[in-house]
């Protein structure tokens, strides 16, 4: 067995309580309240902000151009493509 279906193996009740849990399953099925989706997007915009300063810091921590390259594509990816998706959501859910 490799390591990752090891891992997957380990993880598998933790995987089937996240599948499964209401909001996961609202989302999928369309029949989440609109209100608890505001508030994720709203939650989830906070969370982009910090995790972003915390790419910043990693970038400024690396200790070769390699990582520092690695964590400046991770952290365009989090402003530039995240952060646009879920401003297009706020805009089509009027958050």
């Amino acid at each position: 067995m490799s390591y990752t279906a090891l891992l997957r193996q380990k993880a598998d009740s933790l995987w089937e309580k996240e599948y499964m849990h209401p909001f996961v399953q609202g989302i999928g099925s369309g029949s989440l309240e609109l209100e608890k989706f505001q508030h994720y997007m709203k939650q989830d915009y906070l969370f982009l902000i910090e995790f972003s300063k915390v790419i910043s810091l990693a970038i400024a921590k690396s200790k070769n151009l390699k990582d520092m390259g690695w964590f400046s594509t991770l952290l365009n990816e989090t402003l530039n493509t995240e952060m646009a998706l879920h401003v297009s959501f706020c805009k089509d859910f009027n958050i």
